[in-house]
């Protein structure tokens, strides 16, 4: 069949035909007689599950209209009407699920609760996961067995108590309200809450969106935009329809008499009034309330005039508002005009009611009737005085109980049960009474009578299995759950969910303890298995997943149970989870998504924590300096933030600045509302910081104090730390005596600081007490070492060191070794305590522990592939550092080099120096034995001749020499001073003894190293081997002359704590003879600053400034008789700028490439004994180095290195080749940059 667009139109008609029918027959045909306003709308009224409605559409549309039929019925309260839409509704849908619940609802209403539980048992039946079948449980129990709690959750609305009232609708209906006309109570009752009005609001649409035109619903949704938006249009034109109708119109009269009586008595209100007494003539209220309003218009002009009527009426609109300090405020004031009037003292009385002060209340309330003139308001203010006098009741119990006066709490709670013995609350207060008197069966028989007025009390049911759980019988409380029924254990069933995890943490926890991981995986399945809702619980569970090994599974789960439940205290569970994690960033993300509103102040400081925590994780520099440089800013950023400073101060501390953070506690002034936690810090950080005047200050203010034990040992800790402070400063000063009654005094309080008493103790006992009492203290202390943990034993150990106690010591290290949660820290202590008492093997042995348990290794495996494998972080170099110390005691090396230099392109120097370092570990120390051969080849050079004693008759002759020698030297190194004598190279023209002593240290983070010696001046062959005087020469011809030697003293300065930057200095003072050759003094300054501007292992740079400074007191460079030829200007300083890249490749190659440039600036005087006179110089110079070393075995290395120098007097080029053999297989890498061996000529 084809059609056309005229077909079309001609069926246009017949298309429309249905629907016209269909319109007509829903707005006529359908319409019901109770719908007051508007016929009823078809509407998609379903039951939660709608597969089980009748399939066929013509009775399923049919099954929709008697529905919505009931539902408007029974919100109408016309059970007549609900009956007539059950039985047409029995007819078509026997068993639909709304069919069988208003069935057990009509019984209820006519009182017949057997027919009514007969029919939810045919639903357990038919329908037994269909919702709407615990709907009707639900709501059977608050018509029967739960009446009372739904009568005072009533209750407690009438007294503005709305939270409270919400909790118990939503125990008695956790799975929402069965009816129209309940879920309206509630919704009016959440209404009245000022941070839930807008919730209720959307509620209200909904369900008038839902059910249209059903008129309670919408007067219920009229009324609550009404209680804020007073002239809402809509609301008035609600109220204006549905007053039309016949049944539910005078109610919503009524509501828009209210609303008219809240408004400003105008001539528009007048208007209104009319309209309404117009509509109801025969309504005497609404006329009444007309003929009061014209009279009222006219006295309100004159009342207004009143300042106090004013306030009256502003606060009863802010009562209504539930706005409670601007309404005490106004009807406050409104009081002293008009004390007499009952709504001034009867708001007030629901003020105070409101705010829980139920005696205030109770004194207005009775004021209220006294002065009462309105009949319509006595049983109002009754019922208030009766329901405060009942919570003032409870109220004074629970102060009785809490301040342990027990007689007189039994007593009020007694008289609370006489004003209503059916309220089951104060049978609670009873068991709480119990509790508080130790006696647990009182609790139980109280819990028991609660159960009996209200079975379904959550707070009674619970607190019989909590009675077993405090008793610590887990199986009791579980058969305590056992004898309840379904309907009570629903009540509690979180609380039983939470208990069992619990049970399976617990679980979880022992075997964490006893490092059973399967049974950890087992009891964390079973934890997951009961579906736990506590964030904390959940957070545990995640946690001991990481400590078994799966940190991916936790980040899993925690992640799931957060896209699940994103609330608020969820977040804040996730939040600590990750910062647990070291994931500090996204733990601050998280807290910050929870809304500023839902922040509870534990949240909100802790995001602050975490905030300081990432600013204070980023002062993370090896420079102090620039650690100096962040902290000032934090200082700045918080500076009214007392336990941020207080943690800033601790950091001051921890790179030596005490008196930076002097300065902050400094500005502190501490008082009595600080927390605890924050005052102990405080005081930690005064006797860090030396501060013992301002702690001691502290202490007395604090030892007043009312504290609670666990506190109060806290303070007695900090004392017995400052006992132990003034212990030490005399044992200093030695003060043995007074030293040793402090030690005894700290030693007896408990703490981290009593070992350290009690090891003070021990080592002056025997000066003070006599050996005997030593025996004692050493006997009682290694009695205790079983109980002392892991951490302590090394101190115990350093403890007996200190007393010379060998055989101690090495008791307590013993014991160190067996313990199986012994830390690498643990061990790197005992390290250090073995190292101090040249226990050699037992140091290596704890070093090499170490490093197995920081890298989580078999304590067998090999030391050396332990050592090589192993990580690097300043504990590991510790270890590492020691172990090449100890096998540093047993190696040696033998160096070979040859080694070339040219000076000016005319000097050149050849040698060949060996070196023998020999391990001496009796000694501690190695013997080391020099030989140099040295070449000298000095090309032809000027020989400045003086003819006659005038300095003007001078003249240049060509000589040279060859000469050659062997310097030996032997010598001494130990681990902080060394000494070597030898002699210059025998075979040169001047040969010499020469040598030197050092010693070298450390003070205040400062290294210094102090050199005594007496070397060659070897800057010339002249100053080096000495020259004959040219046979042509005009006096003095065939004389030897030159070998200087230099002797004097160097003291050379570092201050390097590993960061970026490190310093370094040196002063030197020398005195120069050689043979014919005058004395001369030489004073030489240096210093330099190096940036470590890139290190790793393959790649370091390296930046610096290093200046010079000498001062010669004779100018003797020239090649003449009683000269040197040495460098010696009289003031020379320069500059330079130097740059070095090295590393090392696959640990068996080392390499280095270094530059610098400089400037130099110097002064002369004329040649000391040729004329006066000085002159100034300098200029621009550049050096370039080069060194590559090679591992090519266990036991040697190969090596080159070369310079080459460029300055306005000095140019030098040098080169050098080696070999070293050491003794023993090294396993630190190759050490970079490369190290050449050091020529004896400079060995200082």
């Amino acid at each position: 069949m084809r059609l056309d667009l005229r077909g079309l139109l001609r069926l246009l008609p017949l298309l429309l035909l249905p629907l016209l029918g269909w319109f007509l027959y829903d707005r006529f045909i359908q319409q019901e007689t109770f719908s007051e306003n508007s016929p009823p709308l078809v509407l998609d009224i379903q039951s939660p599950d709608t597969e089980e409605r009748v399939e066929t559409t013509g009775e399923q549309e049919n099954v929709e209209v008697l529905l919505r039929q009931l539902h408007l019925a029974e919100l109408m309260g016309r059970i007549d009407l609900v009956r007539n839409a059950l039985r047409r509704l029995q007819a078509v849908a026997p068993n639909d699920p709304d069919t069988l619940f208003f069935d057990a609802y009509q019984h209820l209403y006519s009182g017949d609760s057997e027919k009514a539980n007969a029919v939810l048992d045919r639903m357990q039946m038919l329908l037994p996961d269909n919702p709407r079948t615990a709907q009707l449980g639900d709501y059977i129990d608050s018509e029967t067995t739960a009446k009372e709690e739904l009568q005072r959750a009533r209750l407690l609305a009438t007294a503005g108590r709305y939270n409270e009232s919400l909790e118990i609708y939503d125990s008695l209906f956790p799975r929402g309200r069965p009816t129209l006309s309940l879920e309206l109570e509630y919704l009016n009752i959440q209404g009245r809450i000022s941070e839930r009005w807008l919730t209720t609001r959307q509620n209200l649409v909904a369900l008038n969106d839902r059910y249209p035109d059903f008129p309670p619903i919408e007067l219920a949704l009229a009324d609550h935009i009404a209680s804020r938006y007073k002239t809402d249009v809509w609301v008035l034109e609600t109220y204006k329809r549905l007053a039309r109708g016949s049944g539910l119109g005078r109610q919503a009269a009524s509501s828009w008499l209210r609303l008219l009586g809240r408004l400003p008595l105008t001539d528009r209100l007048l208007e209104d009034y009319a309209l309404l007494a117009s509509r109801f003539p025969g309504d005497l209220d609404i006329q009444e309330n007309y003929k009061r309003a014209l009279v009222e218009r006219a006295a309100e002009k004159e009342r207004m005039k009143n300042p106090h009527y004013r306030a009256r009426k502003r606060g009863l609109a802010q009562l209504e508002a539930n706005q409670l300090d601007a309404a005490l405020r106004n009807l406050q004031y409104a009081l002293i005009d008009q004390p007499e009037d009952e709504e001034i003292q009867g708001g007030l009385g629901v003020i105070y009611l409101r705010r829980g002060e139920q005696e205030r209340a109770i004194n207005y309330f009775r004021a209220a009737l006294r002065y009462n003139s309105n009949p319509d308001l006595v049983s109002k203010w009754q019922n208030l005085l009766n329901t405060s006098r009942y919570w003032a009741g409870l109220k004074r119990a629970d102060r009785l109980i809490d301040s342990r006066e027990f007689v007189e709490a039994r007593r009020e709670l007694d008289n609370v049960r006489a004003l209503n013995p059916r309220a089951h609350y104060v049978y609670l207060r009873l068991a709480e009474l119990a509790l508080a008197e130790g006696d647990p069966e009182r609790a139980e028989y109280h819990y028991r009578q609660v159960l009996t007025i209200a079975p379904l009390n959550t707070t009674a049911l619970w607190g019989r299995v909590q009675l077993q759980l405090d008793a610590g019988n887990n199986s009791a409380a579980l058969a305590v759950l056992d004898e309840y029924t379904a309907r009570q254990r629903a009540q509690i069933a979180d609380r039983e969910r939470a208990m069992r995890v619990d049970f399976a943490l617990a679980s979880l926890e022992l075997a964490q303890r006893n490092g059973q991981s399967r049974e950890v995986l087992e009891a964390v399945v079973l934890a997951l298995a009961l579906e736990p809702t506590s964030p904390w619980q959940r957070s545990d569970i995640a946690q001991a997943l990481v400590d078994a090994g799966h940190p991916e599974r936790a980040d899993e789960l925690m992640e799931q149970w957060v896209s699940d439940d994103p609330d608020a205290e969820m977040l804040y569970a996730y939040a600590l989870y990750l910062s647990s994690r070291d994931r500090v960033p996204s733990a601050i993300d998280t807290l910050e998504s929870i809304p500023v509103a839902d922040r509870s102040a534990a949240m909100s400081a802790n995001l602050e924590r975490l905030r300081f925590d990432q600013q204070f994780a980023a002062v993370d520099s090896e420079d102090s300096s620039a650690i100096a440089r962040q902290l000032d800013v934090l200082e700045q950023e918080y500076s009214g933030q007392p336990d941020a400073l207080l943690r800033i101060a601790r950091r001051w501390l921890a790179i030596d600045e005490p008196r930076r953070a002097r300065h902050i506690l400094d500005g502190m002034q501490p008082t009595t509302d600080w927390p605890f936690a924050r005052q102990l810090t405080y005081a930690d950080l005064l006797l860090d910081s030396g501060d013992i005047a301002d702690f001691n200050r502290w202490y007395v203010v604090m030892v007043e104090q009312t504290l609670e034990p666990s506190e109060r040992r806290q303070l007695d800790t900090l004392n017995a730390r400052d006992l132990l402070r003034r212990a030490r400063l005399n044992e200093a000063d030695q003060n043995s005596e007074v030293a040793y009654a402090f030690y005894q005094q700290s030693a007896a309080i408990e703490g981290r600081h009593q070992l350290p008493a009690q090891l003070g103790v021990l080592r002056l006992t025997e000066e003070v007490a006599g050996r005997s009492r030593y025996q004692e203290e050493r006997s009682r202390l290694l009695a205790a070492m079983p109980g002392f943990e892991s951490s302590q034993l090394g101190e115990l150990a350093q403890g007996f060191q200190d007393s010379r106690d060998a055989a101690a010591r090495q008791q307590v290290l013993r014991e160190l070794v067996n313990r199986p949660d012994a830390s690498a820290l643990d061990f790197r202590n005992a390290m250090l305590v073995s190292e101090q008492a040249e226990d050699w093997e037992s140091t290596e042995r704890f070093a090499v522990a170490s490093l197995a348990k920081a890298s989580g290794s078999s304590p067998n495996e090999s030391p050396k592939v332990l050592y090589q494998k192993t990580g690097d972080d300043w504990l590991t170099r510790s270890a590492k550092a020691k172990i090449d110390k100890v096998r540093d005691r047993t190696d040696g090396h033998i160096i070979v080099g040859l080694d070339h230099s040219v000076r000016e392109g005319k000097e050149a120097t050849f040698q060949i120096p060996v070196e023998l370092r020999l391990p001496v570990p009796r000694w501690n120390g190695h013997l080391l034995a020099r030989l140099d051969y040295v070449n000298i080849d000095t090309g032809t050079v000027d020989y400045i001749d003086r003819v006659t004693l005038n300095p003007l008759t001078t003249q240049r002759l060509d000589f040279s020499e060859k000469t050659s020698g062997v310097a030996v030297g032997i010598g001494w190194q130990a681990d902080r001073w060394w000494a070597d004598v030898g002699t210059s190279p025998i075979g040169f023209r001047e040969q010499n003894w020469v040598g030197g002593v050092g010693v070298k240290g450390s003070l205040a983070n400062v290294g210094w190293r102090l050199n005594l010696s007496r070397r060659a001046e070897v800057g010339t062959a002249l100053s080096y081997a000495g020259m004959e005087v040219p046979a042509t020469a005009s006096n003095s011809a065939g004389t030897d002359w030159g070998g200087v030697l230099r002797s004097g003293v160097k003291l050379g300065l570092s201050y390097d704590r590993g960061g970026a930057v490190g310093y370094w200095g040196s002063l030197q003072y020398h005195k120069l003879q050689g043979e014919r050759v005058e004395d001369n003094t030489r004073l030489g300054v240096l210093g330099g600053v190096y940036w470590r501007a890139y290190e790793s292992e393959p790649h370091n740079w390296r930046f610096g400034v290093n200046f010079l400074h000498l001062q010669y007191d004779k100018n003797l460079e020239l090649r003449a008789l009683t000269h040197g030829g040495y460098f010696s200007p009289q003031n020379y300083l320069s500059v330079s700028l130097p740059v070095r890249y090295f590393g090392r490749r696959n640990q068996v190659w080392a390499y280095m490439l270094g530059a610098s440039v400089g400037q130099s600036w110097k002064t002369e005087d004329a040649p000391f004994g040729f004329g006066e006179g000085s002159s100034k110089g300098g200029g621009f110079g550049y050096a370039l180095e080069a060194a590559l070393e090679k591992r090519v075995s266990k036991r040697w290395y190969l090596g080159i290195t070369g310079d080459i120098q460029r300055a306005d007097f000095y140019e030098p080029n040098h080169f050098q080749v080696y070999a070293r053999y050491t003794f023993n297989d090294r396993w630190q890498p190759i050490p970079t940059p490369p190290e050449p061996p050091i020529l004896y000529s400079s060995f200082d």
